[in-house]
């Protein structure tokens, strides 16, 4: 009715800071004319708004690189104010730092940054920020208006890393024993370094920069853990030079820095190299088998290349090749017999000589000392059994004798070698009536002189056991040619003439079997009919030798003979008395005959 206008609910500006409507005037109860105006309300600001910084209440957040200078800019703290700007100090703002809390170290907040109280921006205030020792700050800025109302928020500033420190090996020195068997890429050692700055400016690489020009080792990097593994890149070889020792440098770096350590590689030797004997064989002339113990019969020397307790070494004599324990050998390397040798029992040694180093496991190098033993005469004939011989009587000789139940050879051996138990000779001793023993391819014959049934038995003929009475003779045949025998007589007299000795020992009487027993039965009965032939205790002697055997002769007529063509030959055979007269007859038959 007054045209008065109120408001019907409180208004807001910030929400709307001007009304415009129309107003109407109608007359004659609304139902005359009309008449209008155009209203515009303008809601005059009151202060009734705080300021509102805009990144409340988790995004304020600001980044500085450590040692920013001061004055630098850090971030933008603003701050709102709904109220009028345009009238009175309702949305004038001004800013401060109220509190602040440091997150690590011991820097207070409002000593290390500043804002500008107009436009709210945080700078550094001091120098010697320094992310290792404060990585992050929280900063409360306030914001007041000209009305005394005061808005407040939170800012984390985090200061960023820049490379400003060098990195550093966590051990001051280094000392590592590596054995020399080590397999390439064994680990040798783990380095750790250190480096403050974060990121990419502390992501560390190693490397080995000298002391390894043959390239035996090799760095890896493990570069956010910050560390690094050296390994073995190559063998090693102890005994080589320059490989007992390695002194490594090792570098460890940063995307700028770096700096150094020195690594000393002591190597430990391990056994892998045997002994080795130069010469290791050896070819000693012969020795006699009668040298007597403790005569230094060769020395030997081994060297091996290890060092220490690996090199150190002990000689030996392998069991194998010295089962008896002949010899031995001292730790200088000097053999010695330590034992009488016996050549019949080992007519030549192959000594092993051992030379077996003190490393885990032990390594033996060989050599070989080849010795033959000269044969000495010290060993008389044996025979190879016991012979029990058996003759009949009263058998019309020749009568084979059976040395045992199944043979009817005469063995016997002498163990020297050739040149001292070649020439073997059977010898019967004792008193032997009339009888005469003949060796036919080593067959004993044992003859007897014919004895008449009827006579009267001779009571001193006896048969006599010859197993003690065969001295010794020579087993040795002489070919297919042995089957031919030559019976020759003994030496009695000497010549000057050694070309007729020689013609009467090639001169053979051969004959057979049957031949050989009618001409030893004819002596016989000539030594029974005249006693003016040689007594019945004589010893004789009769060579058993084939025509083509290699070995010597048995017969005296190679040292000795008959001069060929002289009566003078066999008259020397007089001077012997007259019981040789028929051994003169015998020579003189021999001569003439064409056997």
């Amino acid at each position: 009715v007054t045209g008065k206008i109120y408001a019907q609910r409180t208004l807001d500006r910030e929400a709307r800071a001007v009304w415009r409507f129309v107003v109407l005037a109608t007359d004659e109860g609304g139902e005359g004319l009309t008449g209008f105006t155009d209203v515009i309300i303008n809601v005059w600001d009151i202060n009734d708004n705080a300021p509102i910084f805009a990144c409340a209440p988790d995004s304020c957040h600001g980044d500085v690189s450590e040692n920013s200078p001061p004055g630098t800019s850090v971030m933008e703290m603003t701050a709102t104010d709904l109220d009028d700007a345009a009238v009175g100090q309702n949305a004038m703002l001004a800013y401060r730092i109220v509190g602040n809390a440091a997150l690590n170290g011991a820097n207070s907040g409002a000593d290390v940054f500043s804002i500008n109280p107009a436009t709210g921006t945080v700078s550094v205030a001091m120098s010697g920020l320094d992310r290792e020792q404060t990585d992050s700050y929280v900063l409360v800025v306030e914001a007041r208006d000209g009305g005394g109302m005061i808005g407040t928020a939170t800012a984390t500033i985090h200061v960023t890393d820049i490379n400003d420190h060098v990195p550093r090996f966590l051990d001051r020195t280094c000392s590592v024993r590596i054995p020399e068997s080590s397999e390439p890429n064994t680990l040798i050692i783990e380095l750790a370094a250190e480096d403050a700055d974060a990121g990419e400016n502390g992501q560390l690489t190693f490397s080995v920069v000298a002391g390894d020009p043959e390239q035996k080792f090799y760095m890896v990097s493990h570069r956010q853990e910050q560390r690094g593994t050296l390994r073995l890149k190559k063998h090693l070889d102890y005994e080589r030079p320059g490989e007992q020792r390695f002194n490594l440098t090792i570098k460890v770096e940063d995307m700028q820095y770096s700096s150094l350590l020195h690594c000393t590689l002591e190597i430990e030797d391990c056994n892998d190299h045997m002994p080795v004997f130069i010469p290791h064989f050896i070819q000693l002339p012969a020795v006699r088998e009668d040298v007597a113990p403790g005569t230094n019969v060769a020395s030997v020397a081994a060297s091996d290349l290890d060092s220490g307790l690996n090199r150190e070494i002990t000689y030996s004599i392998a069991s194998e090749s010295d089962p008896y324990h002949l010899f031995s050998v001292d730790q200088s390397g000097l053999v010695t017999v330590a034992s009488e040798l016996d050549r019949e029992k080992v007519a030549q040694h192959h000594l092993v000589i051992l030379a077996t180093d003190h490393g885990t496991p032990p390594l033996t190098g060989t050599a070989t000392i080849q010795m033959a033993l000269l044969d000495v005469n010290d060993n008389g004939p044996e025979f190879e059994a016991a012979y029990a011989p058996i003759v009949w009587e009263n058998v019309l000789g020749p009568q084979v004798v059976r040395l045992n139940q199944s043979s009817t050879l005469l063995k016997a051996v002498d163990r020297d070698s050739e040149e001292n138990g070649r020439m073997l000779f059977f010898l019967m001793t004792g008193r032997m009536p009339t009888s005469v023993m003949v060796f036919i391819l080593y067959k004993l014959y044992f003859l007897l002189p014919y004895t008449n049934p009827t006579s009267k038995p001779n009571p001193h003929r006896k048969l006599y056991d010859i197993r003690e009475n065969v001295l010794n003779y020579d087993e040795e045949g002489g070919g297919e040619e042995d089957q031919v025998i030559s019976l020759l007589p003994p030496p009695l007299c000497q010549t000057a003439n050694p070309s007729r000795a020689a013609q009467l020992a090639r001169k053979s009487l051969s004959f057979s079997s049957q031949d050989l027993a009618r001409y030893l039965c004819e002596i016989i009965r000539d030594a029974d009919q005249h006693p003016e032939t040689a007594p019945f205790d004589s010893l004789q002697v009769f060579s058993t030798e084939g025509g083509g055997s290699l070995a010597g002769s048995l017969s005296s007529f190679s040292s000795a003979g008959l001069e060929e063509g002289t009566a003078a030959g066999h008259e020397c055979l007089k001077e012997w008395g007259p019981r040789f007269e028929k051994l003169k007859a015998l020579y003189e038959r021999a001569e003439g005959s064409d056997l």
